[in-house]
């Protein structure tokens, strides 16, 4: 499953559920720990590489099915990603609508590229080319 509040991997992925908010960073990642507390896990971190959550307006989370226990190390992790979020302080302007669709699409890569990374560690795990 993929929490997102990017359209273009609302309307680009179609293998795989996505629940989609056009809602701020925080709330999908409040959303994101939601799930956690529903015996999901965090299969990608909530904040990759060095894009800090003021800099973009878009996050995908991929999420594992849901398990039979929580896992304490997914709650960290993003209770840790929820403080940063507030750590952060908001740019202060208007993102323009040429910018925001190129960080669409920075976000949609990233996301895609740790998706494949995940499919392939799996396939791997379970004997698979």
């Amino acid at each position: 499953m993929i929490i997102t509040n990017n359209p273009l991997v609302r309307d680009s992925v179609t293998d795989i559920d996505v629940v989609y908010m056009d809602k701020p960073l925080s709330d999908v990642l409040i959303a994101a720990r939601d799930y956690v507390h529903k015996h999901h896990a965090l299969l990608t971190h909530p904040l990759p590489g060095s894009i800090k959550p003021n800099e973009s307006p878009y996050k995908s989370i991929i999420m594992s099915n849901k398990a039979d226990a929580l896992d304490l190390r997914s709650l960290r992790i993003i209770e840790g990603c929820i403080e940063a979020c507030r750590s952060f302080p908001p740019r202060g302007h208007e993102i323009p609508a040429h910018i925001l669709i190129q960080l669409q699409a920075i976000e949609y890569a990233l996301m895609k590229e740790a998706l494949s990374n995940h499919n392939h560690k799996s396939s791997e795990k379970e004997g698979r080319p």
